[in-house]
Protein backbone atom coordinates (compact mmCIF):
# COMPACT_ATOMS: atom_id res chain seq x y z
CA UNK A 1 0.00 0.00 0.00
CA UNK A 2 3.11 2.33 0.62
CA UNK A 3 3.84 2.25 -2.99
CA UNK A 4 0.22 2.74 -3.80
CA UNK A 5 0.00 5.62 -1.90
CA UNK A 6 3.54 6.90 -3.57
CA UNK A 7 2.48 6.15 -6.84
CA UNK A 8 -1.06 7.53 -6.71
CA UNK A 9 -0.64 10.87 -4.83
CA UNK A 10 -0.36 13.26 -7.49
CA UNK A 11 -3.75 11.66 -9.14
CA UNK A 12 -5.37 12.29 -5.93
CA UNK A 13 -4.78 16.04 -5.81
CA UNK A 14 -7.49 16.55 -8.70
CA UNK A 15 -9.98 14.29 -6.83
CA UNK A 16 -9.10 15.62 -2.86
CA UNK A 17 -9.30 18.86 -1.28
CA UNK A 18 -6.45 18.25 0.96
CA UNK A 19 -5.42 16.71 4.47
CA UNK A 20 -7.65 18.80 7.02
CA UNK A 21 -11.10 20.99 7.51
CA UNK A 22 -9.03 23.85 5.93
CA UNK A 23 -8.41 22.49 2.81
CA UNK A 24 -12.20 21.26 2.40
CA UNK A 25 -13.79 25.10 3.49
CA UNK A 26 -11.55 26.94 1.21
CA UNK A 27 -12.78 24.22 -1.80
CA UNK A 28 -16.28 24.16 -0.49
CA UNK A 29 -15.90 28.35 -0.29
CA UNK A 30 -14.54 28.00 -3.98
CA UNK A 31 -17.18 26.09 -5.02
CA UNK A 32 -19.67 28.47 -3.65
CA UNK A 33 -18.62 31.43 -5.29
CA UNK A 34 -19.11 29.86 -8.30
CA UNK A 35 -22.82 28.86 -7.41
CA UNK A 36 -22.54 25.28 -6.41
CA UNK A 37 -23.48 23.72 -3.27
CA UNK A 38 -21.01 20.79 -1.50
CA UNK A 39 -21.45 17.78 0.16
CA UNK A 40 -18.01 17.06 2.44
CA UNK A 41 -16.88 13.73 3.31
CA UNK A 42 -13.91 13.49 6.37
CA UNK A 43 -12.30 10.30 4.74
CA UNK A 44 -11.98 7.09 6.84
CA UNK A 45 -14.04 3.30 6.72
CA UNK A 46 -13.54 0.14 8.18
CA UNK A 47 -12.43 1.45 11.56
CA UNK A 48 -12.21 -0.92 14.24
CA UNK A 49 -10.69 0.96 17.35
CA UNK A 50 -13.71 2.83 19.65
CA UNK A 51 -11.77 5.55 19.66
CA UNK A 52 -10.79 6.34 16.17
CA UNK A 53 -14.19 6.03 15.63
CA UNK A 54 -15.12 8.61 18.49
CA UNK A 55 -12.69 10.86 17.10
CA UNK A 56 -14.43 10.54 13.80
CA UNK A 57 -17.20 12.00 15.02
CA UNK A 58 -15.59 14.57 17.18
CA UNK A 59 -14.07 15.59 13.92
CA UNK A 60 -16.93 15.97 12.20
CA UNK A 61 -18.95 17.97 14.41
CA UNK A 62 -16.63 20.54 14.61
CA UNK A 63 -16.93 20.58 10.93
CA UNK A 64 -19.79 21.25 11.43
CA UNK A 65 -19.68 24.04 13.72
CA UNK A 66 -17.33 25.54 11.14
CA UNK A 67 -19.72 25.35 8.28
CA UNK A 68 -22.85 26.96 10.06
CA UNK A 69 -20.50 29.40 11.32
CA UNK A 70 -19.53 30.28 7.51
CA UNK A 71 -23.20 30.06 6.39
CA UNK A 72 -22.02 27.80 3.01
CA UNK A 73 -24.72 25.65 1.04
CA UNK A 74 -23.33 22.63 2.79
CA UNK A 75 -23.87 18.95 3.92
CA UNK A 76 -22.08 16.47 5.63
CA UNK A 77 -21.60 12.73 4.17
CA UNK A 78 -21.06 9.66 7.14
CA UNK A 79 -19.23 6.47 6.20
CA UNK A 80 -21.40 3.61 8.86
CA UNK A 81 -18.20 1.86 9.08
CA UNK A 82 -15.96 5.06 9.50
CA UNK A 83 -18.36 5.70 12.53
CA UNK A 84 -17.27 1.93 14.33
CA UNK A 85 -20.45 0.16 12.17
CA UNK A 86 -17.57 -2.96 12.82
CA UNK A 87 -17.75 -2.87 16.23
CA UNK A 88 -21.58 -3.59 16.64
CA UNK A 89 -24.42 -1.71 14.83
CA UNK A 90 -25.69 -0.08 18.34
CA UNK A 91 -22.75 1.39 18.92
CA UNK A 92 -22.21 2.82 15.24
CA UNK A 93 -25.63 4.02 15.35
CA UNK A 94 -25.22 5.87 18.25
CA UNK A 95 -22.72 7.73 16.85
CA UNK A 96 -24.37 8.14 13.43
CA UNK A 97 -27.00 9.86 15.97
CA UNK A 98 -24.85 11.89 17.97
CA UNK A 99 -23.12 13.30 14.70
CA UNK A 100 -26.56 13.73 12.91
CA UNK A 101 -28.19 15.82 15.22
CA UNK A 102 -25.43 17.55 16.04
CA UNK A 103 -25.55 18.99 12.12
CA UNK A 104 -29.14 19.27 12.10
CA UNK A 105 -29.52 21.43 15.17
CA UNK A 106 -26.60 23.64 13.32
CA UNK A 107 -28.73 23.53 9.90
CA UNK A 108 -26.73 21.21 8.20
CA UNK A 109 -28.20 18.04 6.44
CA UNK A 110 -26.65 14.55 6.67
CA UNK A 111 -25.95 12.21 3.83
CA UNK A 112 -25.19 8.60 4.73
CA UNK A 113 -23.37 6.92 2.11
CA UNK A 114 -23.43 3.46 0.79
CA UNK A 115 -20.49 0.92 0.87
CA UNK A 116 -19.98 -2.71 -0.07
CA UNK A 117 -22.83 -4.99 0.04
CA UNK A 118 -21.85 -6.55 3.29
CA UNK A 119 -23.15 -3.39 5.08
CA UNK A 120 -25.64 -2.57 3.23
CA UNK A 121 -28.82 -4.64 4.92
CA UNK A 122 -27.12 -2.56 8.43
CA UNK A 123 -26.79 1.14 6.52
CA UNK A 124 -30.18 1.10 5.62
CA UNK A 125 -31.24 0.06 8.90
CA UNK A 126 -29.50 3.04 10.57
CA UNK A 127 -30.92 5.32 8.21
CA UNK A 128 -34.40 4.34 8.79
CA UNK A 129 -33.94 5.43 12.30
CA UNK A 130 -32.41 8.76 11.71
CA UNK A 131 -35.72 9.60 9.20
CA UNK A 132 -37.42 9.19 11.75
CA UNK A 133 -35.42 11.05 14.13
CA UNK A 134 -34.95 13.90 11.88
CA UNK A 135 -37.01 14.14 9.17
CA UNK A 136 -36.19 15.59 5.66
CA UNK A 137 -32.56 15.94 7.18
CA UNK A 138 -30.93 12.98 6.08
CA UNK A 139 -30.37 11.33 2.99
CA UNK A 140 -29.30 8.09 2.02
CA UNK A 141 -27.49 6.96 -0.89
CA UNK A 142 -28.84 4.15 -3.29
CA UNK A 143 -26.82 2.09 -5.41
CA UNK A 144 -28.09 0.91 -9.16
CA UNK A 145 -25.87 -1.65 -9.17
CA UNK A 146 -27.32 -3.62 -6.27
CA UNK A 147 -30.32 -6.02 -7.76
CA UNK A 148 -31.68 -5.52 -4.42
CA UNK A 149 -32.44 -1.53 -4.86
CA UNK A 150 -35.15 -1.66 -6.68
CA UNK A 151 -37.45 -3.39 -3.83
CA UNK A 152 -35.09 -1.12 -1.20
CA UNK A 153 -36.61 1.88 -3.32
CA UNK A 154 -40.03 0.78 -2.82
CA UNK A 155 -39.75 0.52 1.03
CA UNK A 156 -37.98 3.93 1.09
CA UNK A 157 -40.82 5.42 -1.20
CA UNK A 158 -42.91 4.50 1.50
CA UNK A 159 -41.05 5.82 4.08
CA UNK A 160 -40.86 9.51 2.43
CA UNK A 161 -36.85 8.99 2.18
CA UNK A 162 -34.51 11.96 0.65
CA UNK A 163 -32.56 9.56 -1.72
CA UNK A 164 -28.97 10.26 -3.83
CA UNK A 165 -28.97 7.98 -6.45
CA UNK A 166 -25.16 6.50 -7.78
CA UNK A 167 -24.23 3.77 -10.02
CA UNK A 168 -22.33 2.28 -6.95
CA UNK A 169 -18.26 1.88 -6.99
CA UNK A 170 -17.92 -1.04 -5.71
CA UNK A 171 -16.92 -4.51 -7.28
CA UNK A 172 -19.58 -7.21 -6.33
CA UNK A 173 -20.52 -10.59 -7.33
CA UNK A 174 -22.97 -11.08 -9.92
CA UNK A 175 -25.11 -13.15 -8.17
CA UNK A 176 -26.31 -9.62 -6.96
CA UNK A 177 -24.74 -7.14 -9.08
CA UNK A 178 -25.40 -6.00 -12.49
CA UNK A 179 -21.69 -6.27 -14.11
CA UNK A 180 -22.46 -4.94 -17.37
CA UNK A 181 -22.81 -0.99 -17.88
CA UNK A 182 -25.82 -1.38 -20.12
CA UNK A 183 -27.46 -3.11 -17.08
CA UNK A 184 -26.23 -0.89 -14.68
CA UNK A 185 -27.59 2.20 -16.92
CA UNK A 186 -30.95 0.94 -17.35
CA UNK A 187 -31.29 0.03 -13.59
CA UNK A 188 -30.02 3.69 -12.65
CA UNK A 189 -33.00 4.65 -15.24
CA UNK A 190 -35.87 2.87 -14.18
CA UNK A 191 -34.92 3.96 -10.69
CA UNK A 192 -34.77 7.39 -11.33
CA UNK A 193 -37.92 7.29 -12.94
CA UNK A 194 -39.67 5.81 -9.73
CA UNK A 195 -37.26 8.46 -7.46
CA UNK A 196 -39.09 11.57 -10.37
CA UNK A 197 -42.20 10.23 -9.69
CA UNK A 198 -43.08 9.64 -6.30
CA UNK A 199 -39.94 10.83 -4.25
CA UNK A 200 -38.64 13.81 -2.50
CA UNK A 201 -35.49 15.33 -2.76
CA UNK A 202 -33.28 13.34 -5.23
CA UNK A 203 -30.01 13.59 -6.10
CA UNK A 204 -29.07 11.92 -9.13
CA UNK A 205 -25.40 11.72 -8.89
CA UNK A 206 -23.47 10.67 -11.76
CA UNK A 207 -20.82 12.04 -14.29
CA UNK A 208 -21.48 9.11 -16.83
CA UNK A 209 -23.13 12.16 -19.99
CA UNK A 210 -25.31 9.30 -21.25
CA UNK A 211 -26.96 8.80 -18.07
CA UNK A 212 -27.24 12.74 -17.73
CA UNK A 213 -28.68 13.33 -20.66
CA UNK A 214 -31.37 10.56 -20.12
CA UNK A 215 -32.12 12.14 -16.86
CA UNK A 216 -32.47 15.76 -17.41
CA UNK A 217 -35.01 14.41 -20.80
CA UNK A 218 -36.76 12.26 -18.18
CA UNK A 219 -37.02 15.16 -15.33
CA UNK A 220 -38.60 17.37 -18.64
CA UNK A 221 -40.94 14.60 -19.69
CA UNK A 222 -42.19 14.11 -16.04
CA UNK A 223 -42.21 17.93 -15.75
CA UNK A 224 -40.49 17.45 -12.39
CA UNK A 225 -40.03 20.46 -10.33
CA UNK A 226 -36.45 22.06 -10.01
CA UNK A 227 -37.07 21.55 -6.19
CA UNK A 228 -37.49 17.88 -6.46
CA UNK A 229 -34.18 17.30 -7.36
CA UNK A 230 -30.71 18.04 -8.23
CA UNK A 231 -27.18 16.51 -9.59
CA UNK A 232 -24.33 15.35 -7.06
CA UNK A 233 -21.08 15.14 -8.48
CA UNK A 234 -17.25 14.42 -7.33
CA UNK A 235 -14.92 16.89 -6.54
CA UNK A 236 -12.16 17.16 -9.78
CA UNK A 237 -14.21 14.73 -12.04
CA UNK A 238 -15.79 15.92 -15.55
CA UNK A 239 -16.44 20.02 -14.12
CA UNK A 240 -16.99 20.87 -17.97
CA UNK A 241 -20.19 18.70 -17.33
CA UNK A 242 -20.22 20.14 -13.55
CA UNK A 243 -20.41 23.88 -15.34
CA UNK A 244 -22.73 23.04 -17.91
CA UNK A 245 -25.20 21.81 -15.59
CA UNK A 246 -25.24 25.04 -13.82
CA UNK A 247 -25.40 27.30 -16.37
CA UNK A 248 -28.25 25.31 -17.69
CA UNK A 249 -29.82 26.29 -14.39
CA UNK A 250 -29.30 22.98 -12.61
CA UNK A 251 -28.87 23.11 -8.66
CA UNK A 252 -25.63 21.45 -8.72
CA UNK A 253 -23.72 20.03 -5.19
CA UNK A 254 -20.03 18.94 -5.26
CA UNK A 255 -18.99 15.42 -3.20
CA UNK A 256 -15.46 17.31 -1.59
CA UNK A 257 -13.38 14.92 0.30
CA UNK A 258 -11.08 15.32 2.41
CA UNK A 259 -8.10 14.00 4.82
CA UNK A 260 -5.40 11.68 4.96
CA UNK A 261 -7.11 8.49 4.44
CA UNK A 262 -7.29 9.24 0.33
CA UNK A 263 -5.84 5.81 -0.10
CA UNK A 264 -9.07 3.94 -0.85
CA UNK A 265 -11.65 6.60 -2.44
CA UNK A 266 -8.80 7.35 -4.62
CA UNK A 267 -8.62 3.14 -5.73
CA UNK A 268 -12.30 3.93 -6.25
CA UNK A 269 -12.05 6.76 -8.55
CA UNK A 270 -9.20 5.10 -10.58
CA UNK A 271 -10.88 1.68 -11.25
CA UNK A 272 -14.37 3.54 -12.19
CA UNK A 273 -12.38 5.44 -14.99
Amino acid sequence: MELASRLLAPLARRFIAGNTVEDALAAARNLHAQGFASILDFLGEHVRREEDAKKAARSYEALVERLAAEGLDAMIALKPTHLGLELGDTFCLALLETVTGHAVLRGIRVGIDMENSSTTEATLAMYRTLNVQFPGNVQIALQARLKRSAADLSDLLAEGASVRLVKGAYREPATIAHTRMNEIRASFLHLLDRLLRDGRDTAIATHDAVLLRAAKDLARRLNAPPGRFEFQMLLGIRPDLQRRLLAEGHRVRIYVPFGTEWLPYTLRRVRER
